[in-house]
């Protein structure tokens, strides 16, 4: 089994804030709409221009430092009025956050002139729940800055309930989430029956899967208990467009090993989205993925969704 994401290498963490990065990218009108109504009800969706995170190196203090989420979003009224989302995505809850997203803030201001709205997405501890976090700066005692960051911690909601919201992100996060008083296979088979039932295309199910999969891991007893649950009139619906083994790869337990089912891992979900989104390929696109390097897939991976043609890609 997967061990705590606060125990990981920082090679595998960056594996997981990429893959948050990629469902933020995906399914930001979704997050809105689950974590924060009141203010999605304001915006435009129609219109959301995403950022590439190597423009933004040049933060305050001299350090350099990517933003991960950076997306010019309309605003419903008035006509042309656009809003900055600024997302981060934390594995644990740290005391300097709050100012480094202050300062991230002030330097899209000035770089964007536009209001800016600072979101944080903690993977493991965080201030509990959906909640803010408070940036204050005084001077000659006089409080001068009070800035909020709007928070959630995954790991302090209830995913009993996230896991029946209508909205897609809802039964993939409730995987991150508390499951008091149910075990971890039938918590798994209500989160993908949540992603089978959801409206959602093709490329962003296999994602959502991906969620689910790679943070509700089960050992191999477990697996045979959730493939019986399957079987059962009240999961058959439930199908899997990336088997359990392909997203976690072969190997397991030695190091080497376990890079190769890394590797493995990245290529068949590369191979898998592009033919959802573009169709067959020819053999030697599919040869190309097939040897390939796992950095190669997954900087592919990153542009899956918003690659408007094969040639986007860059599978030659």
């Amino acid at each position: 089994m997967s061990p705590p994401i606060s125990s990981t290498p920082d090679s595998e963490r960056k594996d997981h804030d990429q893959l948050f990065k990629r469902l933020f990218e995906a399914f930001l009108p979704e997050y809105m709409r689950l974590f924060y109504p009141d203010q999605a009800a304001q915006l435009d969706f129609s219109h959301i221009r995403f950022h590439q995170q190597d423009v933004f190196s040049g933060l305050p203090h001299g350090e350099r430092h990517t933003l991960d989420v950076v997306a010019e979003v309309g605003a419903a009224s008035p006509a042309g009025r656009v809003v900055m989302l600024h997302g981060e995505i934390e594995y644990d809850r740290r005391a300097p956050l709050p100012g480094e997203m202050f300062d991230a803030y002030c330097w899209l201001r000035l770089r964007f002139r536009r209001e800016v709205l600072p979101l944080v997405l903690y993977l493991t501890t965080g201030a509990g729940g959906r909640t803010e976090e408070i940036y204050e700066e005084t001077a000659l005692g006089l409080p001068v800055v009070v800035f909020r960051v709007l928070c959630v911690a995954l790991r302090s909601l209830d995913g009993l309930q996230y896991r029946e919201d209508p909205n897609p992100l809802g039964p993939a996060l409730a995987a991150l989430m508390q499951h008091p008083g149910e075990s971890r296979v039938s918590h798994k088979a209500h989160c993908l029956r949540g992603v089978t039932q959801a409206e959602v295309s093709d490329t962003g199910r296999v994602l959502l899967e991906h969620v689910i999969e790679t943070y509700l891991p089960l050992d191999p007893d477990e697996e045979k208990e959730f493939q019986e649950m399957l079987q059962t009139p009240e999961f058959q619906e439930i199908t899997y467009h990336i088997s359990p083994y392909e997203l976690r790869g072969e190997a397991r337990g030695e190091a080497r090993g376990e890079a190769r089912g890394q590797v493995a891992e990245a290529r068949a979900i590369l191979l898998r989205l592009v033919c959802l989104k573009f169709g067959e390929l020819a053999e030697g696109q599919v040869a190309r993925i097939e040897e390939a390097e796992k950095e190669w897939c997954e900087a592919r991976l990153d542009r899956i969704l918003t690659a408007r043609t094969l040639a986007d890609l860059e599978l030659e």
